[in-house]
């Protein structure tokens, strides 16, 4: 008798979990994406600066996720940019140093 019971009422609950499961999957997660030129590992307060005072920052950092150990693509600002924006090695996309704009034509 408990079988039968229990028969009948683990298909509802196994779909129940399956949709709440479902539902909490299709949430987009919240994601900030900080860039910052030219700094230095220990140039906020949250990794130990005490020159620097980054109270916002630290502040964000205290709350969300800090992640220690990155890699940047490149030294240079352009190449690592476009290696983030592209997921790829900017070698493989033809930047291999700063961006070099040019406002004005150039005659030859």
């Amino acid at each position: 008798m408990t079988s039968r019971i229990f028969l009948s009422i683990a298909p509802g609950l196994f779909l129940s979990l399956a949709i709440a499961q479902t539902a909490v999957a299709q949430q987009p997660p919240n994601i900030v994406f900080l860039l910052a030129d030219d700094m230095g590992y220990a140039d906020l307060g949250c990794f130990g600066s005490r020159a620097i005072q980054s109270p916002n920052l630290d502040r964000l950092a205290a709350q969300g996720v800090r992640l220690t150990h990155c890699y940047a693509a490149s030294p240079n600002c352009s190449p690592a940019r476009t290696g983030m924006l592209t997921g790829r090695s900017p070698y493989r996309v033809g930047m291999y140093d700063f961006a070099r704009f040019c406002t004005f034509p150039v005659r030859k």
